[in-house]
């Protein structure tokens, strides 16, 4: 089973980022789950559900962790059908101003549901100090009993300051997640030194709200991580989320696919390092270290998630769609 922990700054997109990923992989055909590790609930409030256990209940003996687990209903009557209309409408209209000509595209018109039916949210603690006093190894031999429920888990943390913690400290790795805010981009770094610092690793920076306007390579270089995922801006789809199940051929929807399957690839390499005896050290993103003053590494993006590979995608030639692979 592997654990992805989403960090960064607050109100960059971890929740939406955690949660759409989590589809991304069910969709994919793995069983994943979410761990709501935000002491605000904030994948609770998304998905407007109310845990009755929590992991607290579960380390106090009084509930299991299947008690802690809600089964959320991914289901077409549940998504808001005038906002979707809207949206699909919206979608075509963007599409056609990056497009010559009028083409028609697969997917504006109407809506194909994954074959999801749920999305497991494991519910966490409700305070902060419940949360800071939770033994790394004491949780993660609670996870270890979804071993076999589970291919995946990824936990959306919660706050900023979250290097020390138990749901970092369980992960595999950690994708840091920013917006092109400088603030935001600011505090990514710092959560990512932090990260380092705590011995966790890094998987790669994840470029939230992307849009014709962002270098994904500068942003990248300033969190001091390689890129590993790229969503594009919509401020039109927060009340359709989970966006990658109800409206799965937006370009955020698709971004939210590559981004599975990069944190996928990751595993896979650093399985495939630990079977070849390497020295420990985790793919690609795991050599790009955070400079311990806050200054990012010259550790560049690759990939077709990660940065921009021309002049032209630099200076926002091309349109958003084409920049960021979603023609």
């Amino acid at each position: 089973m592997d654990i992805y922990a989403v960090a960064g700054a607050d109100g960059a997109g971890k929740t939406a980022t955690a949660l759409n990923v989590a589809v991304a992989f069910r969709a994919d055909g793995q069983y994943a789950a979410v761990l709501d590790a935000d002491v605000s609930e904030n994948v609770a409030d998304l998905l407007d559900t109310e845990p009755e256990h929590t992991l607290d209940d579960v380390f106090d003996g009084d509930a299991t962790i299947r008690e802690a687990t809600i089964e959320y209903e991914l289901a077409p009557e549940n998504v808001p059908e005038d906002d979707l209309l809207a949206y699909r409408e919206a979608l075509a209209d963007d599409r056609r101003q990056f497009r010559s000509g009028e083409q028609d595209l697969a997917g504006t018109d109407e809506t194909a549901f994954p074959d999801v039916d749920t999305i497991p949210v494991i519910a966490g603690w409700p305070s902060e100090r419940r949360l800071a006093a939770t033994d790394p190894d004491e949780l993660e031999s609670v996870l270890q009993e979804l071993v076999m429920a589970y291919d995946a888990i990824v936990i959306d943390t919660g706050g900023e300051s979250v290097a020390a913690t138990a749901p970092v400290g369980v992960a595999d790795g950690v994708a840091v997640v920013t917006s092109p805010d400088e603030s935001h981009v600011r505090t990514s770094n710092g959560t990512a030194i932090e990260c380092q610092r705590n011995g966790a690793r890094l998987i790669g920076t994840v470029v939230n709200r992307a849009d014709e306007r962002t270098t994904v390579t500068a942003i990248t270089d300033e969190v001091g991580v390689e890129g590993v995922g790229t969503i594009p801006a919509d401020e039109r789809t927060p009340a359709l989320e989970p966006v990658r199940y109800s409206v799965p051929d937006a370009p955020a929807a698709k971004a939210y696919d590559r981004l599975a399957e990069s944190l996928a690839e990751w595993s896979r390499a650093v399985e495939a390092e630990a079977d070849s005896a390497a020295d420990g050290g985790g793919p690609g993103a795991s050599s790009a270290q955070a400079a311990p003053d806050g200054e990012s590494t010259d550790a560049g993006t690759g990939g077709e998630e990660g940065g921009t590979e021309s002049g032209d995608d630099d200076d926002g030639g091309g349109g958003l769609l084409g920049r960021f692979g979603l023609d």
